[in-house]
């Protein structure tokens, strides 16, 4: 009875000096400190073909070796065709931000790459800027 007694008095002594919510404080920060250690930059290859992993690849290295402010993730998919070609496109928050078509042939994808890359941080910039701007509360982000 006397522990009882002990732990009301001290939990009722420090949630009248306040000192539960300093605790509180602490653990959303602590939240927040993991929130932000997310995975980020990655490029994930999406895609079925050994054309399709190659022009993922040299995106994924452009990128790495050329952009130090690459902190979202991308999605690289694709629908392959033999006599077409192979269309490639790339998702940001499951939105598309570039579409290419790969033809079977082509092995080098330098500049494709770098026009790719240029556009895609464009798009990303918008939508990220658009959904600072957009206030839609009762509704979630992917059902607008």
């Amino acid at each position: 009875m006397e522990k009882i007694n002990l732990f009301l008095f001290n939990f009722l002594l420090l949630s009248f000096f306040g000192f539960a919510s300093v605790s509180t404080i602490s653990q959303e920060s602590e939240f927040s400190e993991s929130e932000e250690s997310i995975l980020t930059g990655l490029v994930i290859d999406n895609t079925v073909s050994g054309i399709g992993h190659e022009f993922t690849r040299s995106l994924s290295l452009y990128i790495s070796s050329n952009l130090s402010d690459f902190d979202y993730n991308l999605t690289v998919h694709e629908r392959p065709s033999a006599r077409w070609g192979s269309v490639v496109w790339v998702n940001y928050e499951n939105k598309e931000v570039f579409r290419t078509v790969v033809y079977p042939g082509r092995r080098r994808f330098g500049q494709l790459v770098e026009q790719a890359v240029a556009q895609i941080n464009n798009n990303v910039r918008q939508q990220r800027l658009q959904a600072l701007f957009s206030q839609n509360l009762d509704l979630a982000g992917e059902e607008l």
